[in-house]
């Protein structure tokens, strides 16, 4: 039995969208400010520079937090069509097909599957015969509530012929 899993990613809704949007806005104007004030105490060398420095680090570390949690809804806008990431599942294999990293696995092929948590990130590693193929675990996000990893567990397990420790 064949089925096709398209990644669908979670997104904010438009609301807290627009609020990021405008804490953005308001914080890289409080970073410029910061700037200009930095550069006149430049021109006078009495002043303490170095509260201003710490002063522009806290405002910025927080703007590229808000930037990253801003940064995937834009990538993923439903106005922007480009090729979501796609698992297709029937006896043969498993298929992944991603605008960069796509490849095609027999189920004989496994020899063994791994969750690797490097850098906090949470990636599924299929070891065969040839190859260690990775896959971002974010790419198991689907709009029909489906466990992708759960999917592919007993497609793993029943066409394989092997114990997997999943």
């Amino acid at each position: 039995m064949r089925q096709e899993f398209y990644y669908q990613p979670k997104t904010l809704s438009k609301s807290v969208n627009y609020f990021l949007w405008g804490l953005l806005v308001f914080g890289v104007l409080v970073c410029a400010i910061l700037l200009c004030v930095l550069y006149l105490n430049l021109l006078n060398p009495n002043k303490d520079n170095f509260s201003i420095i710490k002063d522009l680090i806290i405002v910025a570390v927080p703007l590229f937090m808000i930037y990253k949690a801003i940064m995937p809804n834009k990538l993923h806008d439903k106005d922007n069509q480009r090729p979501m990431p796609m698992f297709i599942f029937d006896e043969i294999g498993m298929v992944f097909n991603h605008p960069k990293q796509g490849f095609e696995i027999k189920w004989q092929d496994i020899q063994m599957v791994d969750v690797s948590f490097m850098f906090n990130i949470p990636t599924l590693i299929i070891h065969t015969k040839t190859n260690k193929h990775k896959i971002d675990m974010q790419y198991f996000e689907n709009n029909e509530n489906v466990d992708i990893q759960k999917v592919f567990n007993e497609y793993a397990m029943k066409y394989s012929g092997k114990k997997l420790i999943l």
